[in-house]
């Protein structure tokens, strides 16, 4: 049973990685990759919501985290947005990556799931003969996830996470926009969670849900 669930997980997996794969193709091929991208969503969910009905438990998260890659990325790099010569990249604020997971929990050992995530960046760029320009970048980032536990025990756990997808990018400024879609994804070491139905859970690892995240967990 185990296995087949995986097998549908893996596909929906292998269509939205296509999909990521993809995004750069002509417009005219816009419409089947965003098919693609649906219906590896619509496999993932499936596999969870039957499993749920056959005993299984299902989990859902709300999190925080700080530190991600994408601001990380922000931070070091030198490149400036378009149509912006001549100003410089001064100032970085985010408010940390806002997360929900739903998990399905198969067996004591794997979990697998996915991972949506929401960021808002703010870039101020500054120039000593115009005005400073301020560039609000917004992740809307969705991955699918999976989830080894290390240890198990009814009050606690010990996991490693792994999780690869892609984030929906929209940079504003003024009356400009930008769109675009970046691939994503989450390393994972070491993840706790303390509690049995109802839980907190803290994570450290390095990607698009942050270099350290902590939230609550509810299985169903």
């Amino acid at each position: 049973m185990i296995f087949n669930y995986l097998i549908s997980f893996s596909l929906g997996f292998c269509l939205i990685f296509d999909y990521i794969l993809l995004r750069s193709i002509r417009s005219a091929l816009k419409f089947e990759i965003m098919k693609k991208l649906a219906l590896g969503l619509f496999i993932i969910l499936v596999t969870i919501f039957n499993s749920s009905a056959q005993e299984s438990k299902v989990e859902v998260r709300a999190g925080y985290g700080i530190l991600s890659a994408q601001a990380m990325g922000s931070v070091l790099s030198n490149s400036i947005v378009g149509g912006l010569s001549g100003y410089e990249k001064t100032d970085i604020s985010t408010g940390g990556v806002f997360m929900f997971s739903l998990l399905f929990n198969p067996s004591n050992r794997i979990s697998f799931g996915l991972d949506f995530g929401y960021e808002k960046l703010d870039v101020l760029y500054e120039s000593p003969s115009q005005p400073n320009v301020t560039s609000t970048d917004r992740f809307i980032t969705v991955m699918p996830r999976i989830d080894l536990r290390y240890v198990n025990k009814e009050a606690y756990s010990l996991y490693g996470s792994l999780a690869a997808g892609g984030s929906f990018l929209s940079a504003g400024r003024g009356n400009e926009s930008e769109q675009g879609v970046a691939f994503a994804y989450q390393i994972t070491p070491i993840g706790i969670r303390f509690g049995n139905n109802i839980a907190l859970f803290a994570e450290a690892g390095f990607g698009f849900r942050g270099l350290l995240n902590a939230g609550l967990s509810v299985r169903l």
